[in-house]
Protein backbone atom coordinates (compact mmCIF):
# COMPACT_ATOMS: atom_id res chain seq x y z
CA UNK A 1 0.00 0.00 0.00
CA UNK A 2 1.54 3.24 -1.32
CA UNK A 3 0.67 6.62 1.03
CA UNK A 4 1.38 10.07 -0.39
CA UNK A 5 1.34 12.95 2.46
CA UNK A 6 1.12 16.39 0.29
CA UNK A 7 0.84 19.72 2.03
CA UNK A 8 -0.61 20.84 5.62
CA UNK A 9 -3.93 20.18 4.17
CA UNK A 10 -2.43 16.62 3.93
CA UNK A 11 -4.08 15.34 0.86
CA UNK A 12 -3.07 11.33 0.20
CA UNK A 13 -3.17 8.95 -2.03
CA UNK A 14 -2.81 5.02 -1.65
CA UNK A 15 -2.29 2.60 -4.33
CA UNK A 16 -2.72 -0.79 -3.57
CA UNK A 17 -2.94 -4.02 -5.14
CA UNK A 18 -6.27 -2.96 -7.07
CA UNK A 19 -7.00 0.10 -8.50
CA UNK A 20 -8.73 1.44 -5.60
CA UNK A 21 -7.08 4.70 -4.10
CA UNK A 22 -7.78 6.05 -0.64
CA UNK A 23 -7.41 9.84 -0.04
CA UNK A 24 -6.39 11.26 3.20
CA UNK A 25 -7.06 14.85 4.49
CA UNK A 26 -6.60 16.58 8.00
CA UNK A 27 -6.27 20.47 7.77
CA UNK A 28 -5.62 20.31 11.34
CA UNK A 29 -2.09 18.90 11.67
CA UNK A 30 -0.07 21.90 13.63
CA UNK A 31 2.48 23.82 11.29
CA UNK A 32 5.68 23.42 13.41
CA UNK A 33 5.08 19.13 13.23
CA UNK A 34 8.87 18.00 12.30
CA UNK A 35 8.10 14.34 12.80
CA UNK A 36 4.88 12.45 11.86
CA UNK A 37 4.24 8.37 11.71
CA UNK A 38 0.99 6.65 10.32
CA UNK A 39 -0.84 3.48 12.00
CA UNK A 40 -3.76 1.24 10.50
CA UNK A 41 -6.05 -0.67 12.06
CA UNK A 42 -8.27 -3.36 10.08
CA UNK A 43 -12.11 -3.73 9.98
CA UNK A 44 -11.78 -5.88 13.50
CA UNK A 45 -10.03 -3.01 15.22
CA UNK A 46 -6.59 -5.40 15.11
CA UNK A 47 -3.05 -3.50 14.31
CA UNK A 48 -2.55 -4.12 10.54
CA UNK A 49 0.28 -1.82 9.23
CA UNK A 50 2.58 1.19 10.56
CA UNK A 51 5.26 3.05 8.79
CA UNK A 52 8.42 4.07 10.90
CA UNK A 53 9.20 7.96 12.35
CA UNK A 54 9.55 9.55 9.12
CA UNK A 55 10.77 13.88 8.83
CA UNK A 56 7.40 15.79 7.68
CA UNK A 57 9.17 17.59 4.63
CA UNK A 58 6.25 17.74 2.32
CA UNK A 59 5.06 16.05 -0.15
CA UNK A 60 6.10 12.31 1.50
CA UNK A 61 6.00 9.00 0.07
CA UNK A 62 5.68 5.77 2.26
CA UNK A 63 5.19 2.39 2.20
CA UNK A 64 2.09 0.14 4.05
CA UNK A 65 3.01 -3.15 4.02
CA UNK A 66 -0.57 -4.90 5.21
CA UNK A 67 -3.82 -4.52 4.57
CA UNK A 68 -5.42 -1.26 7.03
CA UNK A 69 -9.16 -0.97 5.81
CA UNK A 70 -10.63 0.27 9.09
CA UNK A 71 -9.56 3.25 11.32
CA UNK A 72 -6.27 5.36 10.59
CA UNK A 73 -4.03 7.16 12.94
CA UNK A 74 -1.49 9.72 12.12
CA UNK A 75 0.53 10.36 14.79
CA UNK A 76 2.84 13.80 14.75
CA UNK A 77 5.26 15.05 16.36
CA UNK A 78 7.07 18.44 17.39
CA UNK A 79 10.72 19.24 17.99
CA UNK A 80 9.96 19.71 21.64
CA UNK A 81 7.78 16.14 22.12
CA UNK A 82 10.84 14.25 21.12
CA UNK A 83 13.79 16.41 22.83
CA UNK A 84 16.13 14.64 25.37
CA UNK A 85 16.13 11.17 22.93
CA UNK A 86 18.89 10.28 20.82
CA UNK A 87 17.29 9.70 18.19
CA UNK A 88 18.84 7.01 15.14
CA UNK A 89 19.30 8.30 12.11
CA UNK A 90 16.54 9.12 9.65
CA UNK A 91 17.17 6.03 7.73
CA UNK A 92 16.72 3.68 11.06
CA UNK A 93 13.56 5.62 11.95
CA UNK A 94 11.95 5.17 8.71
CA UNK A 95 12.63 1.37 9.00
CA UNK A 96 11.77 0.94 12.50
CA UNK A 97 8.14 0.43 12.20
CA UNK A 98 5.79 2.47 15.44
CA UNK A 99 3.83 0.41 16.82
CA UNK A 100 0.85 0.63 19.47
CA UNK A 101 2.07 0.34 23.26
CA UNK A 102 1.51 -2.67 25.31
CA UNK A 103 1.07 -1.75 29.40
CA UNK A 104 4.65 -2.49 29.98
CA UNK A 105 6.22 -0.53 26.81
CA UNK A 106 8.44 3.06 26.88
CA UNK A 107 5.66 5.60 25.50
CA UNK A 108 6.17 7.67 22.47
CA UNK A 109 4.54 10.94 23.39
CA UNK A 110 2.81 12.54 20.31
CA UNK A 111 2.12 16.45 19.89
CA UNK A 112 -1.06 15.82 17.67
CA UNK A 113 -3.17 12.75 16.97
CA UNK A 114 -5.63 12.75 14.35
CA UNK A 115 -7.92 9.22 13.60
CA UNK A 116 -10.74 8.99 11.12
CA UNK A 117 -12.05 5.54 9.73
CA UNK A 118 -12.49 4.96 5.02
CA UNK A 119 -15.35 5.73 4.08
CA UNK A 120 -15.09 4.40 0.23
CA UNK A 121 -11.57 6.09 -0.77
CA UNK A 122 -11.55 8.39 1.22
CA UNK A 123 -10.47 9.18 5.27
CA UNK A 124 -10.82 12.67 6.78
CA UNK A 125 -8.72 12.82 9.78
CA UNK A 126 -9.54 15.08 12.68
CA UNK A 127 -7.81 15.25 16.58
CA UNK A 128 -8.31 11.94 18.29
CA UNK A 129 -10.08 11.86 21.95
CA UNK A 130 -8.28 9.65 23.76
CA UNK A 131 -5.87 8.04 21.28
CA UNK A 132 -3.79 4.34 21.42
CA UNK A 133 -0.53 4.98 22.93
CA UNK A 134 2.28 3.53 20.85
CA UNK A 135 6.12 2.41 21.33
CA UNK A 136 8.70 3.01 18.98
CA UNK A 137 11.63 -0.11 19.01
CA UNK A 138 14.76 2.69 19.54
CA UNK A 139 13.12 4.45 22.66
CA UNK A 140 15.31 3.63 25.63
CA UNK A 141 14.06 2.09 28.88
CA UNK A 142 11.56 3.55 30.77
CA UNK A 143 12.81 4.40 34.59
CA UNK A 144 11.20 2.56 37.53
CA UNK A 145 9.55 4.94 39.73
CA UNK A 146 7.60 2.09 41.97
CA UNK A 147 8.45 -0.91 42.87
CA UNK A 148 7.34 -3.38 39.95
CA UNK A 149 4.00 -4.50 40.60
CA UNK A 150 3.72 -3.19 44.00
CA UNK A 151 0.55 -0.57 44.95
CA UNK A 152 2.13 2.59 46.08
CA UNK A 153 0.87 5.89 46.86
CA UNK A 154 0.68 9.45 45.29
CA UNK A 155 -1.05 12.81 46.02
CA UNK A 156 -2.60 14.60 43.36
CA UNK A 157 -1.57 18.29 44.26
CA UNK A 158 -3.73 20.29 42.31
CA UNK A 159 -7.33 22.10 43.24
CA UNK A 160 -8.55 20.45 44.92
CA UNK A 161 -6.12 18.30 46.23
CA UNK A 162 -6.18 14.73 45.83
CA UNK A 163 -5.21 11.39 47.06
CA UNK A 164 -4.72 8.30 44.56
CA UNK A 165 -3.17 4.59 45.15
CA UNK A 166 -0.73 3.86 41.96
CA UNK A 167 0.91 1.16 40.31
CA UNK A 168 3.97 0.54 37.89
CA UNK A 169 3.90 -2.55 35.74
CA UNK A 170 6.67 -1.87 33.31
CA UNK A 171 6.51 1.33 31.73
CA UNK A 172 2.72 1.25 32.47
CA UNK A 173 1.34 3.45 35.02
CA UNK A 174 -2.20 3.18 36.73
CA UNK A 175 -3.31 5.93 38.69
CA UNK A 176 -6.44 5.21 41.14
CA UNK A 177 -8.23 8.05 41.79
CA UNK A 178 -11.15 6.85 42.96
CA UNK A 179 -11.21 7.97 46.42
CA UNK A 180 -11.18 11.41 44.10
CA UNK A 181 -14.04 11.10 42.06
CA UNK A 182 -12.36 10.74 39.44
CA UNK A 183 -11.83 7.96 36.81
CA UNK A 184 -8.77 5.32 36.77
CA UNK A 185 -5.89 7.12 34.71
CA UNK A 186 -3.77 4.61 32.84
CA UNK A 187 -0.53 5.48 30.75
CA UNK A 188 3.39 4.65 29.48
CA UNK A 189 6.42 6.49 31.07
CA UNK A 190 9.34 7.02 28.01
CA UNK A 191 12.68 6.76 28.80
CA UNK A 192 12.95 10.54 30.25
CA UNK A 193 10.20 9.20 32.79
CA UNK A 194 7.82 11.51 30.68
CA UNK A 195 4.49 10.21 31.69
CA UNK A 196 1.62 10.49 29.05
CA UNK A 197 -1.97 9.03 29.71
CA UNK A 198 -5.23 8.47 27.54
CA UNK A 199 -7.63 10.09 30.35
CA UNK A 200 -8.61 13.21 30.45
CA UNK A 201 -7.67 14.30 34.15
CA UNK A 202 -4.16 13.68 33.97
CA UNK A 203 -2.59 14.22 30.19
CA UNK A 204 1.26 14.64 30.33
CA UNK A 205 3.55 15.14 33.18
CA UNK A 206 6.82 15.43 33.43
CA UNK A 207 9.60 13.85 35.61
CA UNK A 208 10.95 16.00 38.42
CA UNK A 209 14.35 16.17 40.15
CA UNK A 210 14.38 13.70 43.35
CA UNK A 211 13.85 14.83 47.02
CA UNK A 212 13.60 13.06 50.00
CA UNK A 213 9.89 14.09 50.31
CA UNK A 214 8.55 11.58 48.05
CA UNK A 215 9.97 8.52 45.75
CA UNK A 216 9.36 10.33 42.36
CA UNK A 217 7.37 13.79 41.59
CA UNK A 218 5.85 14.73 38.08
CA UNK A 219 4.35 17.80 36.64
CA UNK A 220 1.49 17.58 34.88
CA UNK A 221 -0.29 19.89 32.45
CA UNK A 222 -3.91 19.28 30.96
CA UNK A 223 -6.89 17.51 31.94
CA UNK A 224 -7.55 18.50 35.29
CA UNK A 225 -4.73 20.47 35.15
CA UNK A 226 -5.97 22.76 32.47
CA UNK A 227 -3.51 25.31 31.30
CA UNK A 228 -2.09 25.57 34.69
CA UNK A 229 0.81 22.68 36.11
CA UNK A 230 -0.08 20.43 39.38
CA UNK A 231 1.74 17.51 40.66
CA UNK A 232 1.62 14.25 40.94
CA UNK A 233 3.77 13.10 43.91
CA UNK A 234 4.76 8.93 44.28
CA UNK A 235 5.40 7.51 47.61
CA UNK A 236 6.58 3.88 48.04
CA UNK A 237 3.72 1.48 49.23
CA UNK A 238 3.63 2.43 53.50
CA UNK A 239 5.13 -0.49 55.45
CA UNK A 240 4.70 -1.31 58.70
CA UNK A 241 4.09 -4.55 61.25
CA UNK A 242 0.23 -4.47 61.94
CA UNK A 243 -0.72 -3.79 65.54
CA UNK A 244 -0.97 -6.79 68.14
CA UNK A 245 -4.81 -6.02 69.16
CA UNK A 246 -7.13 -7.41 71.93
CA UNK A 247 -10.41 -6.18 72.90
CA UNK A 248 -13.33 -6.67 75.48
CA UNK A 249 -17.04 -6.53 74.31
CA UNK A 250 -18.12 -5.19 77.78
CA UNK A 251 -21.93 -6.19 78.09
CA UNK A 252 -22.23 -8.57 74.59
CA UNK A 253 -24.06 -6.03 72.93
CA UNK A 254 -25.18 -6.28 69.02
CA UNK A 255 -23.48 -3.63 66.54
CA UNK A 256 -25.55 -0.26 66.67
CA UNK A 257 -27.07 1.47 63.18
CA UNK A 258 -23.70 4.01 62.90
CA UNK A 259 -24.41 7.54 63.42
CA UNK A 260 -24.85 9.97 60.83
CA UNK A 261 -23.03 12.67 62.38
CA UNK A 262 -21.38 11.25 65.66
CA UNK A 263 -19.48 14.77 66.65
CA UNK A 264 -22.67 16.60 67.18
CA UNK A 265 -24.65 13.50 68.27
CA UNK A 266 -22.69 10.99 70.12
CA UNK A 267 -24.46 7.84 70.86
CA UNK A 268 -23.98 4.33 71.68
CA UNK A 269 -23.29 1.54 74.93
CA UNK A 270 -20.39 3.21 76.00
CA UNK A 271 -19.75 7.09 76.94
CA UNK A 272 -15.82 7.20 78.22
CA UNK A 273 -12.69 5.49 79.30
CA UNK A 274 -10.65 6.44 81.86
CA UNK A 275 -6.78 4.67 82.58
CA UNK A 276 -5.96 4.30 86.06
CA UNK A 277 -2.67 2.34 87.40
CA UNK A 278 -3.91 -1.03 86.72
CA UNK A 279 -7.34 -0.64 85.51
CA UNK A 280 -9.08 1.15 82.56
CA UNK A 281 -12.74 2.28 83.62
CA UNK A 282 -15.12 2.48 81.09
CA UNK A 283 -18.91 4.24 81.64
CA UNK A 284 -21.52 2.49 80.02
CA UNK A 285 -25.28 1.85 79.60
CA UNK A 286 -25.48 -1.48 81.10
CA UNK A 287 -26.14 -2.53 77.82
CA UNK A 288 -28.46 -0.27 76.49
CA UNK A 289 -27.93 2.62 73.77
CA UNK A 290 -27.87 6.25 74.90
CA UNK A 291 -27.79 9.07 72.52
CA UNK A 292 -25.73 12.30 73.15
CA UNK A 293 -26.85 13.72 76.22
CA UNK A 294 -29.17 10.47 77.94
CA UNK A 295 -31.65 11.30 75.57
CA UNK A 296 -33.30 8.15 75.57
CA UNK A 297 -36.86 7.53 77.23
CA UNK A 298 -37.17 6.37 79.17
CA UNK A 299 -33.28 7.62 80.57
CA UNK A 300 -31.39 4.02 81.39
CA UNK A 301 -29.24 3.10 84.38
CA UNK A 302 -25.66 3.30 83.60
CA UNK A 303 -22.68 1.44 85.16
CA UNK A 304 -18.47 2.00 85.75
CA UNK A 305 -16.69 -0.99 84.65
CA UNK A 306 -13.11 -1.52 85.50
CA UNK A 307 -10.83 -3.79 83.57
CA UNK A 308 -7.66 -5.14 84.55
CA UNK A 309 -5.06 -3.68 82.28
CA UNK A 310 -3.77 -7.29 81.73
CA UNK A 311 -6.30 -10.23 81.52
CA UNK A 312 -9.15 -7.31 80.28
CA UNK A 313 -11.00 -9.42 83.04
CA UNK A 314 -13.96 -7.01 85.03
CA UNK A 315 -12.40 -6.03 88.61
CA UNK A 316 -15.09 -4.65 89.79
CA UNK A 317 -18.89 -3.07 88.16
CA UNK A 318 -19.79 0.46 90.03
CA UNK A 319 -23.55 1.12 89.09
CA UNK A 320 -24.88 3.98 89.13
CA UNK A 321 -28.67 5.50 89.84
CA UNK A 322 -29.23 7.38 86.52
CA UNK A 323 -27.53 7.68 83.15
CA UNK A 324 -23.98 8.59 82.36
CA UNK A 325 -23.13 11.74 80.37
CA UNK A 326 -19.57 12.08 80.83
CA UNK A 327 -16.52 10.00 82.47
CA UNK A 328 -13.11 11.29 83.19
CA UNK A 329 -10.07 11.15 85.77
CA UNK A 330 -9.94 12.44 88.99
CA UNK A 331 -6.55 14.48 90.19
CA UNK A 332 -5.86 12.20 93.52
CA UNK A 333 -7.05 9.04 91.09
CA UNK A 334 -10.17 7.11 90.61
CA UNK A 335 -12.53 8.61 88.34
CA UNK A 336 -15.49 11.34 87.95
CA UNK A 337 -18.59 10.99 86.46
CA UNK A 338 -21.59 13.17 85.83
CA UNK A 339 -25.36 11.38 85.93
CA UNK A 340 -28.24 12.44 85.31
CA UNK A 341 -30.60 14.67 82.91
CA UNK A 342 -29.78 18.13 82.09
CA UNK A 343 -32.43 19.21 84.74
CA UNK A 344 -30.48 17.54 87.30
CA UNK A 345 -26.94 16.69 87.07
CA UNK A 346 -24.69 15.33 89.50
CA UNK A 347 -20.65 15.12 89.92
CA UNK A 348 -19.58 12.53 91.47
CA UNK A 349 -15.81 11.05 92.19
CA UNK A 350 -15.26 7.16 92.55
CA UNK A 351 -12.32 5.36 93.67
CA UNK A 352 -10.52 3.14 91.88
CA UNK A 353 -11.94 0.17 93.80
CA UNK A 354 -15.32 1.17 92.56
CA UNK A 355 -16.17 3.31 95.73
CA UNK A 356 -18.17 6.45 96.05
CA UNK A 357 -16.36 9.26 97.43
CA UNK A 358 -18.55 12.49 97.23
CA UNK A 359 -20.83 13.87 94.92
CA UNK A 360 -22.02 17.83 93.91
CA UNK A 361 -24.60 19.02 92.46
CA UNK A 362 -23.86 20.25 88.82
CA UNK A 363 -25.45 23.64 88.52
CA UNK A 364 -28.85 22.85 86.44
CA UNK A 365 -28.67 26.16 84.77
CA UNK A 366 -26.17 28.31 83.22
CA UNK A 367 -27.23 31.61 82.07
CA UNK A 368 -30.67 30.91 81.91
CA UNK A 369 -30.18 27.29 79.90
CA UNK A 370 -30.05 23.60 80.82
CA UNK A 371 -26.86 21.88 80.44
CA UNK A 372 -25.87 18.37 80.18
CA UNK A 373 -21.67 17.56 80.98
CA UNK A 374 -20.06 15.97 78.08
CA UNK A 375 -16.76 15.92 79.08
CA UNK A 376 -14.63 15.92 82.24
CA UNK A 377 -10.55 16.73 82.56
CA UNK A 378 -7.93 16.33 85.65
CA UNK A 379 -6.20 19.76 85.15
CA UNK A 380 -3.46 21.22 87.46
CA UNK A 381 -4.70 19.76 90.41
CA UNK A 382 -8.58 21.27 89.63
CA UNK A 383 -11.51 19.65 87.55
CA UNK A 384 -12.70 20.86 84.13
CA UNK A 385 -16.00 20.21 83.60
CA UNK A 386 -17.83 20.78 79.72
CA UNK A 387 -20.73 21.53 79.52
CA UNK A 388 -23.26 21.80 76.31
CA UNK A 389 -26.74 23.54 76.33
CA UNK A 390 -28.75 20.80 75.99
CA UNK A 391 -32.14 22.20 74.45
CA UNK A 392 -30.05 24.02 71.75
CA UNK A 393 -28.03 21.37 71.01
CA UNK A 394 -31.04 18.96 69.83
CA UNK A 395 -32.05 21.62 67.17
CA UNK A 396 -28.60 23.26 66.42
CA UNK A 397 -25.15 23.90 67.34
CA UNK A 398 -24.95 24.60 71.01
CA UNK A 399 -23.01 27.51 73.07
CA UNK A 400 -21.06 25.85 75.90
CA UNK A 401 -19.63 26.38 79.05
CA UNK A 402 -16.56 25.47 81.26
CA UNK A 403 -17.15 24.88 85.09
CA UNK A 404 -13.59 24.50 87.44
CA UNK A 405 -13.94 22.74 90.95
CA UNK A 406 -11.20 22.06 93.35
CA UNK A 407 -10.09 18.24 93.57
CA UNK A 408 -12.28 18.68 97.17
CA UNK A 409 -15.35 19.25 94.27
CA UNK A 410 -16.12 22.46 97.34
CA UNK A 411 -19.40 24.04 95.72
CA UNK A 412 -20.86 26.20 93.95
CA UNK A 413 -17.94 25.69 91.01
CA UNK A 414 -14.60 28.03 91.82
CA UNK A 415 -15.11 29.65 87.95
CA UNK A 416 -17.77 29.31 85.23
CA UNK A 417 -17.02 30.37 82.25
CA UNK A 418 -19.21 31.11 78.90
CA UNK A 419 -17.76 29.41 76.18
CA UNK A 420 -20.52 30.96 73.47
CA UNK A 421 -19.87 28.36 70.58
CA UNK A 422 -20.68 24.56 70.38
CA UNK A 423 -17.09 22.54 72.24
CA UNK A 424 -17.45 19.47 73.33
CA UNK A 425 -14.01 17.81 73.82
CA UNK A 426 -11.05 19.14 76.04
CA UNK A 427 -7.54 18.00 76.43
CA UNK A 428 -5.25 19.12 79.35
CA UNK A 429 -1.27 20.00 78.54
CA UNK A 430 1.42 21.64 80.13
CA UNK A 431 0.46 24.97 78.18
CA UNK A 432 -3.07 25.08 79.38
CA UNK A 433 -6.31 23.49 79.38
CA UNK A 434 -6.86 23.21 75.64
CA UNK A 435 -10.83 22.84 74.07
CA UNK A 436 -11.32 22.48 70.68
CA UNK A 437 -14.37 24.74 69.18
CA UNK A 438 -16.32 22.84 66.62
CA UNK A 439 -18.62 25.90 65.42
CA UNK A 440 -15.73 28.00 64.11
CA UNK A 441 -12.95 25.44 64.15
CA UNK A 442 -10.68 26.90 66.64
CA UNK A 443 -8.62 26.18 69.13
CA UNK A 444 -8.78 27.73 72.53
CA UNK A 445 -6.26 27.63 75.48
CA UNK A 446 -7.46 28.40 79.47
CA UNK A 447 -5.45 28.41 82.00
CA UNK A 448 -6.38 27.22 85.53
CA UNK A 449 -8.73 30.66 86.01
CA UNK A 450 -10.22 29.98 82.89
CA UNK A 451 -8.51 33.22 81.26
CA UNK A 452 -8.45 32.44 77.66
CA UNK A 453 -4.24 32.34 76.62
CA UNK A 454 -4.73 31.86 72.84
CA UNK A 455 -6.86 31.51 70.64
CA UNK A 456 -5.56 29.71 67.37
CA UNK A 457 -7.95 29.81 64.44
CA UNK A 458 -8.48 27.37 61.59
CA UNK A 459 -8.41 29.62 58.67
CA UNK A 460 -7.85 27.13 56.06
CA UNK A 461 -4.11 28.04 55.44
CA UNK A 462 -3.72 24.82 53.21
CA UNK A 463 -6.77 24.55 51.31
CA UNK A 464 -8.14 21.92 53.23
CA UNK A 465 -11.53 22.98 53.52
CA UNK A 466 -14.04 23.00 56.47
CA UNK A 467 -12.76 20.25 58.69
CA UNK A 468 -14.84 17.38 59.01
CA UNK A 469 -13.36 16.28 62.22
CA UNK A 470 -10.31 16.71 64.17
CA UNK A 471 -8.50 16.12 67.35
CA UNK A 472 -5.88 16.59 70.39
CA UNK A 473 -2.80 14.87 71.76
CA UNK A 474 -0.84 16.13 74.70
CA UNK A 475 2.04 14.89 75.98
CA UNK A 476 3.29 15.82 79.47
CA UNK A 477 6.31 18.20 80.16
CA UNK A 478 6.30 18.83 76.08
CA UNK A 479 4.48 22.21 76.40
CA UNK A 480 3.11 21.27 72.69
CA UNK A 481 -0.61 19.86 71.12
CA UNK A 482 -0.57 17.85 67.95
CA UNK A 483 -3.85 17.83 66.31
CA UNK A 484 -5.31 15.96 63.52
CA UNK A 485 -7.49 17.00 61.35
CA UNK A 486 -9.90 15.20 58.11
CA UNK A 487 -10.77 18.00 56.18
CA UNK A 488 -13.23 17.91 53.08
CA UNK A 489 -10.45 17.67 50.26
CA UNK A 490 -9.33 14.50 52.94
CA UNK A 491 -6.39 16.28 54.11
CA UNK A 492 -4.69 16.43 57.16
CA UNK A 493 -3.31 19.16 59.63
CA UNK A 494 -0.88 19.72 62.89
CA UNK A 495 -0.83 22.09 65.42
CA UNK A 496 2.02 22.72 67.54
CA UNK A 497 1.21 24.67 70.90
CA UNK A 498 3.03 27.59 71.16
CA UNK A 499 3.85 27.93 67.17
CA UNK A 500 0.99 28.95 64.40
CA UNK A 501 -0.49 26.83 62.81
CA UNK A 502 1.77 24.57 60.82
CA UNK A 503 0.66 22.53 57.68
CA UNK A 504 1.32 18.86 56.79
CA UNK A 505 -0.03 17.65 53.31
CA UNK A 506 -1.30 14.14 53.48
CA UNK A 507 -4.68 11.97 53.02
CA UNK A 508 -5.94 8.56 53.97
CA UNK A 509 -4.59 6.53 50.87
CA UNK A 510 -6.93 3.67 51.79
CA UNK A 511 -10.30 5.23 50.56
CA UNK A 512 -12.41 7.76 52.40
CA UNK A 513 -12.46 8.22 55.96
CA UNK A 514 -13.39 10.13 59.34
CA UNK A 515 -11.40 10.60 62.02
CA UNK A 516 -12.60 11.18 66.04
CA UNK A 517 -9.31 9.92 68.02
CA UNK A 518 -6.03 9.92 68.00
CA UNK A 519 -2.88 9.78 70.16
CA UNK A 520 1.11 9.65 69.83
CA UNK A 521 2.29 6.61 69.71
CA UNK A 522 5.08 7.16 72.30
CA UNK A 523 5.61 10.54 74.28
CA UNK A 524 8.50 11.97 72.02
CA UNK A 525 7.25 9.94 68.59
CA UNK A 526 6.20 12.07 65.94
CA UNK A 527 3.76 9.36 65.14
CA UNK A 528 0.24 9.76 65.69
CA UNK A 529 -1.83 5.89 66.04
CA UNK A 530 -5.37 7.26 64.85
CA UNK A 531 -8.52 5.99 64.60
CA UNK A 532 -10.63 6.17 61.34
CA UNK A 533 -14.16 5.23 60.72
CA UNK A 534 -15.21 3.99 56.86
CA UNK A 535 -16.99 6.13 54.71
CA UNK A 536 -17.94 3.02 51.77
CA UNK A 537 -20.84 2.07 53.75
CA UNK A 538 -19.12 -1.25 55.61
CA UNK A 539 -18.92 1.33 58.81
CA UNK A 540 -15.34 -0.55 59.90
CA UNK A 541 -13.50 1.12 62.87
CA UNK A 542 -9.87 0.80 61.33
CA UNK A 543 -6.33 1.79 63.06
CA UNK A 544 -3.39 3.39 61.43
CA UNK A 545 -0.22 5.17 61.92
CA UNK A 546 0.21 8.92 60.88
CA UNK A 547 3.60 11.06 60.69
CA UNK A 548 2.80 14.38 61.07
CA UNK A 549 5.88 15.75 60.55
CA UNK A 550 6.19 14.34 57.26
CA UNK A 551 1.81 14.75 56.76
CA UNK A 552 2.40 10.66 55.37
CA UNK A 553 0.01 7.72 56.46
CA UNK A 554 2.99 5.08 57.17
CA UNK A 555 0.86 1.93 57.68
CA UNK A 556 -1.67 0.29 56.00
CA UNK A 557 -5.00 0.07 57.91
CA UNK A 558 -6.51 -2.35 60.70
CA UNK A 559 -9.91 -3.44 61.33
CA UNK A 560 -10.41 -3.41 64.89
CA UNK A 561 -14.13 -3.12 65.20
CA UNK A 562 -17.47 -1.50 63.81
CA UNK A 563 -18.19 2.20 64.07
CA UNK A 564 -16.79 5.11 65.75
CA UNK A 565 -13.69 4.66 67.63
CA UNK A 566 -14.67 7.45 69.52
CA UNK A 567 -11.22 7.82 72.38
CA UNK A 568 -7.46 6.76 72.37
CA UNK A 569 -5.19 6.98 75.21
CA UNK A 570 -1.62 5.81 75.88
CA UNK A 571 -0.72 3.75 79.48
CA UNK A 572 2.08 4.00 81.46
CA UNK A 573 4.28 1.29 79.85
CA UNK A 574 3.11 2.43 76.24
CA UNK A 575 0.40 0.37 74.92
CA UNK A 576 -2.63 2.32 73.25
CA UNK A 577 -6.53 1.96 74.13
CA UNK A 578 -9.61 2.61 71.82
CA UNK A 579 -13.32 3.52 72.81
CA UNK A 580 -15.95 1.90 69.95
CA UNK A 581 -19.32 3.27 72.20
CA UNK A 582 -21.23 1.75 68.99
CA UNK A 583 -19.65 -1.17 69.39
CA UNK A 584 -19.52 -1.98 72.70
CA UNK A 585 -15.79 -2.35 72.18
CA UNK A 586 -12.86 -1.33 74.32
CA UNK A 587 -9.62 -2.62 72.16
CA UNK A 588 -6.01 -2.76 73.32
CA UNK A 589 -3.22 -2.42 70.93
CA UNK A 590 0.79 -2.43 70.92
Amino acid sequence: MRLVLAGLALTASVVACSPARLRLAAPDVPEDVAWIALLGENDTTAFADGTGLLPWRPPVEVELDGSAEGRFWLYAFRTEDLAGFELPSEAELARAKIRFAKSTDAILPAGWVGSGVRVEDSVSLSVAEDPPLISAPWLPACPQLLEEGKEGYADLRCAPPCHASVRQLGCGLEIDLGACSFPEVSGGLDGRGRFTSKGEVIQSCDLLPSSDEYVAALSCVGGLAGPAQCRLELHDAVQGEPFRVESRRIHGAPVMSPSAHFLAHRRGYLTGMVLLDDSVAVGGHGGSSSGYGCDSSPPVQSEVVFLDQESLETVTTTTLSDCLTALGPHPSGGVLVAVGVPAAQVLTHISASGEFVRSVELPTEIEDTEVVAVDIVAFRGRVAVLVVDMPVLNTSPAPSYLLIYDEALAEPPLISAPLTRYSDRMVAADLGLAVINRDSDELLVFDEQARLLRRDPYDDPCGLGPLRSWWLSAEPGLGSLVSFGLGSSGALGRLSGDRPYACVWGTYFEGPATSYAAVRATSDSPHLVVGLNTEDGRDLALLTRFDFTSGRFIQPSQVVGKGVISEAKRDRVGRLWFLLPEDDLVVRAE
